[in-house]
């Protein structure tokens, strides 16, 4: 399965359009990479180096660092991964906290549902149809946003409106009562972004860290966008990224789609959808998503963490936290994280202890 995604990915760069570095260049280049980080540059097609805008291909991770950072025992403990893997786990201790998240009225374990007023056994549709109806009336909701507990990427998510439920439930029902799920509100997301992309709840994307003094650093920002009637903006979905200048909290440059085996590496300077165009566009309350991201810092002291930030009409929430977030992305929309300055701290504190060897680390998180 591997072997087919490369010789996928690689007959997506054959025949991408955008201008391409020299062919000598290119294998150059390859070949120098290899030699320097000991490893098959993958990550070379992936992070789009062969593109001629791109320009130094130095300045961007080999597949090896992202995962030394992402899995690294001195970045990453056990104990807050789960917690933010499990999205009951977190979605319950976020309000502990009092941090910004969308309201969850109610949640399931198989058959077993749970809300403010106890916990009740639903065994078929015409239930779970009268359940969701009570939870939409008592919270006053035309809608709600399912979560599978322990997907990523956008898998497992689905959006239940009232008017459709029936119609709805009896698409995936059965799956709702043969696994566990969290019900929250859905997000009214900032007319601002609306006009971007109306069809997907659109997300920021901020990688913190913690360096070896204790003090906190935002990383970096970027925006995903969905595409089409997805209703998930992650890019394993097929959705794309932008940039976002973290000094004014503008969206800068491009959006990149991502390449997958069947396809992607697509460039938009306008959404495909609505042609807007982003560049330049000032992402609202910026700085309180800055704010409330150092605060979920405060909670979840976990040294390197990716949170998903949404934008509603009243202010920044967060939507989760990802213990070992994929780095591609990033790397490529702030133009080589070998660039920043905090970067080659990152890799020495990585470097500093070996990878975490447990499967739950590992669980689903290897896979773009």
């Amino acid at each position: 399965m591997a072997l087919q995604g490369y010789l996928g990915r690689l007959k997506v760069v054959l025949k991408d359009k955008q201008r391409k570095k020299s062919k000598f260049k290119i294998v150059q280049e390859l070949i120098h990479s290899a030699i320097k980080n000991r490893e098959i540059p993958t990550h070379y097609a992936t992070k789009f180096l062969y593109r001629h805008e791109t320009g130094n291909y130095k300045n961007y991770l080999s597949a090896g660092e992202e995962l030394q950072v992402r899995f690294s025992t001195n970045l990453h403990r056990l104990e807050f991964h789960t917690l933010l893997k499990n999205k009951l786990a977190s979605a319950l201790y976020f309000e502990q906290c009092d941090l910004a998240v969308p309201k969850m009225p109610s949640y399931n374990v198989n058959q077993n549902f749970f809300n403010s007023d106890g916990t009740k056994t639903i065994s078929d549709l015409s239930e779970l149809k009268d359940f969701f109806l009570s939870i939409m009336d008592s919270y006053q909701l035309d809608s709600l946003f399912l979560k599978e507990l322990a997907e990523s990427g956008g898998v497992g998510c689905h959006l239940l409106k009232r008017d459709c439920l029936e119609n709805s439930l009896g698409k995936i029902g059965e799956k709702l009562l043969k696994g566990s799920f969290i019900h929250q509100e859905a997000v009214k997301q900032h007319e601002v972004i609306n006009k971007i992309n109306p069809s997907s709840l659109n997300t920021i994307r901020f990688e913190t860290y913690i360096d070896k003094l204790g003090q906190v650093h935002i990383l970096s920002s970027y925006m995903r966008f969905g595409v089409g009637k997805n209703i998930v903006d992650n890019a394993s979905s097929g959705g794309f990224f932008i940039a976002i200048d973290q000094e004014n909290g503008k969206l800068k440059g491009k959006g990149y789609q991502k390449i997958k085996a069947n396809g992607g590496g697509k460039i938009f300077v306008v959404h495909p959808d609505t042609k807007v165009s982003m560049d330049g566009i000032q992402v609202p309350f910026f700085k309180e998503a800055c704010d409330l991201v150092y605060k979920a810092v405060e909670y979840v002291p976990e040294r390197y963490v990716g949170w998903d930030v949404a934008i509603s009409a009243t202010g920044p929430l967060i939507i989760e936290g990802n213990g070992a977030p994929h780095i591609m992305l990033a790397d490529i929309a702030y133009g080589g994280y070998r660039k920043h300055p905090l970067y080659s701290e990152v890799l020495q504190e990585a470097y500093k202890a070996p990878k975490h060897e447990s499967k739950i680390m590992f669980f689903k998180n290897l896979i773009n």
